[in-house]
């Protein structure tokens, strides 16, 4: 039970900056393409899952474990999301020294950026 807390807060506020940063993350991703409500109209039964099972963990703690794989699951749709809507990294991120590496990992900016508040927040 000891991890269980930590892990879902972690998970939870993964998926919160994720939701934050839905619509492309536009200092480092190019603009977006298709309609982000819609697109995250397909997760409000997850979110209300997500609600039910922290009601549900009031009573019985160990439910919180599963909140918190839901919304690690949430969290990283989002992201395969943003990376389909999304042209690619803004140009002044291709610099000669980091092209190779957004070349090989498109979604560095999106990772690095929800996991550091993620775990800042933690």
């Amino acid at each position: 039970m000891g991890f269980i807390l930590p892990a879902s807060f972690l998970a939870f506020s993964y998926l919160i900056v994720a939701l934050q940063v839905a619509h492309g993350f536009p200092p480092f991703y190019e603009t977006e393409q298709g309609d982000v409500e819609d697109e995250l109209n397909v997760f409000f039964p997850h979110f209300l899952g997500i609600g039910a099972t922290l009601v549900i963990s009031i009573l019985f703690p160990p439910a919180l474990f599963g909140a918190g794989v839901v919304s690690l699951w949430c969290g990283l749709r989002i992201r395969k999301s943003v990376q389909q809507r999304t042209n690619g990294p803004r140009g002044w991120l291709l610099t000669p020294q980091l092209i190779g590496v957004f070349n090989k990992w498109p979604m560095l900016a999106f990772d690095g950026w929800t996991l550091g508040v993620s775990f800042l927040w933690g």
